[in-house]
């Protein structure tokens, strides 16, 4: 089993940049369903 180390800075990255996307599938207009959004943001 190989343990990968996630330092802070990763972490603030990931969620900084997800706070970007999921802002972007609401609030822009992309002309998605709700599920669509949903797909993509899971994705």
């Amino acid at each position: 089993m190989v343990l990968v180390e996630i330092n802070a800075t990763t972490e603030i990255i990931a969620m900084i940049s997800s706070v970007i996307i999921a802002g972007f599938l609401n609030f822009g207009n992309l002309g998605m369903e709700d599920w669509e959004k949903i797909i993509i943001g899971v994705v």
